[in-house]
């Protein structure tokens, strides 16, 4: 007999909520270690996530007798408000020049693994939380409309990150669905306070 259950942690996305991030400080066999997480209040517009599946098909005598998939990270796009200078030397390993408070971004700065944290709203009002553990972004560039009879027009930051497995545990995502904002909101707060991947129950 089939089994039917109430999808309550099914409903669709309809609406970006909070996005913070953590530097990755160490990941190895034996150890794995994160920064502060930073948030940034009403920044996030748009998030997709793309898993990389590595497939392969075995076949004998002419017919297909086995197969293999296997995850391989993926790719992380996030559209952004924008970012400011701590913002870009974070998550680009640009620099700011101590004499001039100028931010530079060269050939030699290196780009940095961090955890990226977001959350979604679904269209009865729960909440889903994600977290990549171990993740390389890429700004896309920035292109800016002026303002003209038209009126004006927003422009804002994309993003693009590799996202992959941590050394230490094998992991490339964490991931709940469908906590209520209110009765969970603890839950919620916590997920964002540190870069741990697991989640509390409210109190």
């Amino acid at each position: 007999m089939a089994k039917v259950i109430q999808g309550t942690d099914r409903k669709s996305a309809v609406c970006t909520k909070r996005f913070a991030y953590a530097p990755l400080t160490t990941d190895n066999a034996d150890t794995l270690a994160y920064g502060d997480v930073t948030e940034i209040k009403d920044i996030l517009i748009t998030t997709k996530y793309t898993p990389k599946m590595n497939s392969a098909s075995q076949y004998a005598s002419g017919v297909q007798v086995d197969s293999y998939v296997a995850k391989a990270g993926g790719t992380l796009d996030v559209t952004i408000v924008n970012t400011n200078s701590a913002d870009e030397v974070a998550l680009f390993g640009a620099k700011v020049n101590t004499s001039t408070g100028v931010l530079e971004s060269g050939k030699d700065d290196v780009v940095p693994d961090v955890m990226c944290i977001y959350s979604t709203m679904t269209s009865d009002g729960k909440i889903n939380l994600y977290k990549f553990p171990k993740c390389k972004f890429t700004s896309q560039g920035e292109n800016v409309q002026t303002t003209d009879e038209n009126g004006v027009t927003f422009n804002s930051l994309a993003l693009q990150a590799n996202y992959k497995a941590l050394i230490n545990t094998g992991v490339d995502m964490y991931c709940v669905k469908g906590l209520d904002p209110v009765t969970d909101k603890a839950s919620i707060d916590a997920w964002f306070a540190t870069a741990s991947g697991v989640i509390v129950a409210s109190a």
